[in-house]
């Protein structure tokens, strides 16, 4: 028979797992992504950065007894989700899943990613983003850093390319440059390493990046199981371009994504990326390899 703390403990594969999410104006999704979590024992935390609609509301009705951080509208994503993290560890947790309101993991994936990350302490993991209105379609699948002569850039390029038929992806794990918020497993040995994402220097956009670097400097191995599949609701997903290339309105969309954090606020966190990860000597060239090939790259790209 099992004793009075162990049955009092949510369990999957013997752990406590908790789910980390942070939310803003997340109605639409939301009720895709915790009615597959509900009746599970997950721990689930949600950082509410001072939603103007139903988010919470519609949360509560799904899983009445998820823990609510009410933030004050400057939390933004990378503050949400750290918030959100450091609580679900706070109450027990030996796994926190960081969980995106706009993407899908079913609990089997998760026993999944807890079963292979538990086996070493130095671990963080991630399944398959594959598209939610065609799961054979993959959204991302891994990441690798560019060098160009030598020089780090930056800037992501995918294992594999997007929307590739995840069918002809083998089953075998393997290792990423870098990892994102959908659906992304951290245990507590790796979090009392790295602790979570540093939300004051990366409020938003390039907190995940950030995070990523500091556990590969650490000796952290990110993986990707592909018999994990993570399903994104992509219509909501952020940084679309949705003008022809080259455009007027495409050298606006980039600019926003140049400049404003809602957007991407990418020239400042390349720049705080290159002054806490690259040698001193290599920050001025990278920085400008990396922003001219971004900005080519987002004016003469396909409309997504």
């Amino acid at each position: 028979m099992k004793n009075k703390s162990t049955l009092n403990k949510p369990l999957l594969n013997n752990f406590k797992i908790g789910i980390a999410i942070s939310t803003y104006n997340s109605a639409k999704v939301i009720r895709k992504s915790l009615s597959v979590l509900k009746n599970q024992n997950y721990k689930i935390v949600v950082f509410d950065d001072l939603s103007q609609d139903n988010t919470l509301k519609i949360a509560k009705s799904i899983i009445p007894d998820l823990e609510v951080i009410k933030g004050n509208g400057s939390g933004w994503w990378g503050g949400g989700t750290a918030k959100a993290v450091d609580k679900c560890f706070s109450l027990g947790c030996d796994f926190v899943l960081m969980l995106n309101p706009d993407t899908i993991i079913h609990p089997k994936d998760i026993s999944h990613l807890v079963d292979y990350t538990s086996k070493n302490s130095r671990i963080i993991s991630t399944g398959l983003i594959v598209r939610y209105d065609d799961k054979k379609k993959l959204f991302w699948g891994g990441s690798v850093q560019i060098k160009s002569m030598g020089i780090p850039i930056y800037a992501s390029r995918y294992i594999y390319r997007k929307n590739f038929d995840v069918t002809k992806i083998s089953s075998k794990p393997y290792q990423t440059d870098e990892v994102y918020g959908r659906g992304v497993l951290v245990s507590k040995s790796v979090y009392k390493i790295i602790g979570t994402l540093d939300w004051r220097k990366f409020p938003h956009y390039g907190a995940d990046n950030d995070y990523s670097m500091r556990a590969k400097s650490a000796g952290i191995k990110l993986i990707i199981l592909p018999k994990v599949k993570i399903n994104l609701l992509t219509e909501n997903s952020g940084m679309k371009l949705k003008s022809k290339p080259f455009s007027f309105c495409r050298i606006k969309e980039v600019y926003n994504f140049l400049m404003k954090r809602k957007n991407g606020e990418y020239i400042s966190v390349l720049w705080r990326l290159h002054c806490r990860h690259i040698s001193p000597i290599l920050v001025i060239p990278s920085f400008l390899i990396n922003l001219i090939y971004i900005t080519f790259r987002k004016l003469s790209q396909s409309r997504l």
